[in-house]
């Protein structure tokens, strides 16, 4: 399902693990992820990386490596541990990948139309 930049926060500080699953996150906590969103998504944009609009929600494909780049940028700012650190940013390679790939994608309808004679 599509992600608001509101629930995208969520999910980041839920992978941060700074945010038990059920917990509502803290205002300052979201702003400061929608902010980070905010940027990235300005340099994906420039470099062709993201196919929606700024205020669009995040497309379901591309929700769960945002999630992971995010994380792995903002895990100074949560003071994550460095074992876990160094797996975000294995993470967040690997995501960044996938975004390519899906930037790469074009989605063509499948439907027909039918006209008449």
């Amino acid at each position: 399902m599509a992600a608001t930049k509101t629930q995208l926060a969520t999910k980041v500080l839920q992978k941060l693990r700074v945010l038990p699953v059920g917990q509502v996150a803290r205002i300052d906590d979201t702003n400061l992820i929608e902010a980070a969103y905010d940027e990235l998504y300005q340099l994906y944009c420039d470099d062709g990386l993201v196919t929606w609009g700024a205020s669009d929600s995040i497309p379901d494909e591309s929700v769960r490596p945002m999630v992971r780049v995010l994380a792995s940028d903002m895990a100074d700012e949560f003071n994550i541990p460095e074992p876990r650190l160094q797996r975000l940013l294995v993470e967040r390679e690997q995501a960044v990948k996938q975004l390519k790939n899906l930037a790469q994608v074009t989605y063509t309808s499948t439907d027909t139309e039918i006209s008449d004679y």
